[in-house]
């Protein structure tokens, strides 16, 4: 492992598109460049090119949305207010997120081109957490789950977040099921509850890839379980030590699954590790951190295998990273 301030050498070397079933590969940890002054900085999606969206802190003290790309941290700014967050990006470079406005209302952004435009149609109160290749974003506002299709305004009912979508227009979130919350399925119209594993109380989908895989979540008995949901089956994770938290973020169209495990249960907070998921009967893999550093997350991984989230302490103290396979 190595920290190194620009990525634009090792995302170069890796731009060759895999083909087939994914292989086993080896990653090195890569630290993304901060805005300048900023403390920290955590990485929340990629997409097939490589461009890498996430927010970080500023020289004013403030965070503000980033897209990272030839080796450098885009500030994409604010809706005029304080601070903003990067959640989602598409293949075309179009970037969804957050961003407080001048009177302090948080509402949804599409960023497009340089420009930062106020997803005004969602309302106030407002993220957005996707956008498909055909421009759809998804979010929430006001704890409702909504899909914004070519600036139109479309709730969810029974849904209060939607977390992803795929290129089809299905919509993976949480909602209400009778006294739980449960992942959810929202697609022409019709909303599918997904259920838990066995014996659980809550559960939430985190991400959809085209062929309509469902990863996110799972509580049980007070431990939460990553899950793999497909053909209406929920099935768990392994995890890197056996009973203990794994949280599933994100899968691809390859199948392979990034998120977080418990990596040393002796440890107080149990040193969640990333890890990747080459598929649903996988061992997952641990993929480490920063030198020195005590935990990691991975958010997101593109088609490719290129995988991004944070190595650190989290919030602001966290480094936004890549993991680049070795090929």
């Amino acid at each position: 492992m190595r920290r190194i301030p620009v990525i634009l050498t090792c995302v170069l070397l890796f731009s060759i598109a895999l083909a087939g079933h994914p292989r086993a590969a080896r990653y090195s940890i890569v630290e993304l460049p901060m805005l300048p002054g900023g403390a920290f900085a955590e990485a929340m999606n990629v997409n097939d090119r490589n461009q890498i969206v996430g927010w970080g802190g500023t020289e004013t003290g403030g965070a503000h949305a980033i897209l990272w790309q030839d080796g450098q941290a885009i500030d994409l700014g604010t809706l005029a207010g304080a601070s903003s967050r990067a959640w989602g990006i598409n293949n075309r470079g179009d970037v969804v997120g957050e961003s407080e406005t001048a009177t302090g209302e948080d509402h949804a952004f599409l960023w497009r081109d340089g420009e930062m435009f106020d997803l005004a149609a969602a309302g106030p109160f407002s993220r957005a957490f996707a956008i498909n290749h055909h421009g759809d974003v998804a979010g929430e506002a006001q704890l409702r789950a909504v899909l914004l299709r070519r600036g139109t305004r479309i709730d969810l009912p029974g849904m209060t977040s939607a977390r992803d979508l795929n290129l089809h227009r299905v919509v993976t979130g949480l909602g209400p099921s009778g006294d739980q919350f449960h992942a959810l399925i929202w697609t022409r119209g019709a909303l599918i509850d997904l259920g838990t594993l066995p014996g659980g109380d809550f559960s939430a989908g985190r991400s959809i890839n085209d062929r309509a895989q469902v990863v996110g979540e799972s509580t049980v008995e007070s431990t939460t379980h990553g899950f793999i949901w497909e053909d209406g089956v929920m099935v768990p994770l392994q995890d890197l030590v056996p009973g203990f938290a794994t949280f599933a973020r994100d899968i691809n169209n390859r199948g392979q699954i990034v998120g977080s495990s418990v990596s040393n249960p002796n440890v107080v907070g149990g040193d969640s590790h990333a890890v990747l998921w080459n598929d649903r009967h996988d061992t997952p893999t641990d993929l480490g951190t920063l030198p020195g550093d005590p935990l990691s997350s991975a958010a997101a991984i593109n088609d490719r295998g290129l995988i991004v989230g944070f190595s650190g302490a989290g919030g602001f103290n966290a480094h936004a990273v890549a993991w680049v396979p070795d090929r």
